[in-house]
């Protein structure tokens, strides 16, 4: 999409001159992210912007970036997509707003002119931006409900630093990056840090749904604006109501994500979400969407029959791409240089893959995330009832996160931090015990809204995020709209799951235009095979020890070498924590971090 920079001065001694030096940096880091023109701004004084751009709507100049307001008071570097910016404009156009281009950034410019930080309850899109003040002289950080898109901030030689890549930052020159304990932690327990922790010491990320201001004299607040939450005593309806309020909702969020003025696409895999996004996109609104899906040569699982099939069903043009050993293998080799930061997670892999071959001919595509997370599709849900009545609040919840997504053992992160877990165990439980202990929820009610504000940000859309911007190429979300949202969080227990169906009510809608044999129950995922991991073990153990002694090499993890080892030695039995230490090792070697 995009890629933003932003410097402010926190002290008397730092020059424009380095505030213009530091954004021009963070664009020539970032240039992959907007390979369709380059832009700076200063104030002469305080505050420096840059942009990368990617252009999607009003591809004129006239929507290039840095952009200011007529006024010259706000000025804003924005990465996102406002899909909802052409009724905004109608309406501030009323107030007596005018406009010079088409872009959705002037939209955002008003918008914020006029309501302040009360614009967000207004916005359907994916964002992240930094917005300067002149005359509160504030810097505005932001980011949209999901975290679909980053942002990362850091304090270094008198300077508020902000980028959307961690990579970027940790690139400055005089930077000598180093590993933050507690980032470590996440990472190794989940596979990915969530904000507003990073992985880098003094690096911090803005987390979803929320903004921060930053006042010239380097004060910061916090300020909060959207909380996904499930209904606390939702209405019974039954299911085929919910499902026209669905359709409708679902259908003006496609409608408005098509809205391009470039080659737009759509992933389609065999599974129900991105099956509904396309059928309601062709038999709704008409729209011959380009789709396309990958599959693994040789592998006993792969969805590109079945997708094929959904878009024929449709009429919908389609393209399978047969990922090759030699595809996985030529991408898998120091993976860690592709990420912006740390992700353990193997669908990354072919994710990069698809996505490059997807940028050759569309610029921005429309996919299903989010289904599982709204709508509660995640098999991993059943069983935690059982845990609750077994073991104490806080055990159960910890049993949850060491079966569902397994990497290392509690154990073992515990002799790696011994001084630190505990206390760490018991905030990072804090902040979801009372969510997953809610009365009047099921399972699958409790687990979703945990996985909506960690695993959705931290690990799904973070991949597909980082992995489609490695190739230029947008991808938008029409599950993450507020309608959308809302009619997910008023869910009834009965519908969250039925029967053992998941996602019944999206089973519903997606009925009414496809024939539900086309989409198998099963979820089949995306990962690399299992197949090609074990053909090519002693290619893996080689990368994995490679990884393990550049990580043995950082003064982090060397004063830690016992329970490192003890890290080396368990890692081979869960394909998870292997893959997970060689892509940290790779990551650490790319961007020479030393502690």
């Amino acid at each position: 999409m995009c890629g933003i920079g932003a410097a402010l001065a926190l002290r008397a001694e730092v020059g424009v001159e380095l505030l213009r030096e530091r954004v021009a940096q963070l664009a020539t880091h970032q240039a992959h992210r907007g390979p369709d023109g380059a832009g700076s701004w200063d104030d002469g004084r305080l505050c420096a912007l840059s942009h990368r751009r990617l252009a999607v709507i009003d591809l004129s100049p006239a929507g290039a970036q840095p952009m200011g307001d007529p006024g010259g008071r706000y000025t804003v570097s924005y990465n996102g997509e406002l899909y909802n910016f052409r009724e905004l404009r109608a309406e501030l156009e009323s107030y007596g707003h005018q406009f010079r281009s088409r872009s959705d950034t002037e939209v955002l410019l008003a918008a914020y002119a006029e309501w302040g930080l009360e614009c967000f309850a207004r916005l359907d899109g994916m964002f992240a931006f930094a917005l300067w003040d002149a005359a509160k002289r504030q810097l505005l950080l932001a980011r949209d409900r999901a975290g679909e898109k980053p942002l990362f901030y850091t304090r270094r030689d008198g300077m508020f630093l902000a980028a959307s890549e961690l990579r970027a930052l940790a690139a400055l020159p005089g930077s000598a990056p180093r590993l933050d304990a507690r980032g470590v932690f996440d990472y190794l327990a989940l596979r990915y840090v969530p904000a507003p922790h990073s992985v880098l010491e003094d690096v911090q990320a803005v987390e979803p749904g929320c903004a921060l201001t930053v006042q010239a004299d380097g004060r910061t607040q916090r300020v909060p604006f959207f909380v996904f939450d499930r209904a606390v005593d939702p209405k019974p309806q039954p299911i085929e109501q919910t499902a026209d309020a669905l359709e409708e909702a679902l259908l003006r969020s496609i409608e408005r994500r098509l809205i391009s003025d470039v080659p737009l696409g759509a992933f389609l895999s065999s599974g129900v979400d991105s099956s509904l996004v396309c059928a309601l996109a062709a038999r709704r609104l008409n729209r011959e969407l380009r789709t396309f899906c990958a599959g693994f040569d040789g592998a006993a699982s792969d969805e590109t029959a079945a997708a094929r099939r959904i878009a024929e069903a449709l009429g919908l043009p389609h393209q399978s791409y047969v990922l090759s050993s030699d595809d996985l293998l030529g991408a898998v080799k120091n993976f860690g240089r592709h990420l912006d930061e740390p992700n353990g997670d193997r669908s990354c892999v072919p994710v990069y893959l698809l996505s490059r071959e997807m940028r050759r001919e569309v610029t921005v595509a429309v996919s299903g995330d989010a289904g599982d997370e709204l709508f509660c599709g995640y098999p991993r849900y059943a069983g935690f009832d059982r845990l609750r009545a077994e073991r104490a609040p806080a055990d159960a919840l910890e049993g949850y996160f060491e079966s569902a997504l397994p990497v290392f053992a509690p154990s073992l992160l515990k002799t790696l931090f011994p001084e630190e877990y505990a206390g760490w165990r018991e905030t990072f439980l804090q902040a979801y015990a009372p969510v997953a202990m809610r009365a009047g929820w099921n399972e699958a009610q409790r687990l979703s809204v945990l996985d909506f504000h960690s695993y959705l940000p931290g690990a799904v859309l973070a991949k597909v995020d980082r992995m489609s911007m490695r190739h230029a190429l947008e991808v938008r979300t029409p599950f993450l709209e507020p309608e959308v949202m809302r009619i997910a969080a008023a869910l009834a227990p009965e519908q969250c799951p039925a029967r053992g169906v998941l996602k019944p009510v999206l089973r519903e809608v997606l009925a009414r235009h496809l024939d539900p044999q086309l989409v198998p129950d099963a979820k089949t995922g995306f990962g690399m095979p299992a197949g090609f991991l074990q053909a090519h073990a002693p290619l893996f153990r080689g990368m994995f020890d490679s990884a393990c002694e550049v990580l043995r090499g950082t003064p982090f993890f060397a004063a830690r070498r016992e329970a490192f080892e003890r890290l080396v030695q368990a890692a081979p039995g869960n394909i998870n924590s292997q893959w997970a230490l060689t892509v940290l090792g790779t990551w650490v070697d790319a961007v020479g971090v030393g502690g």
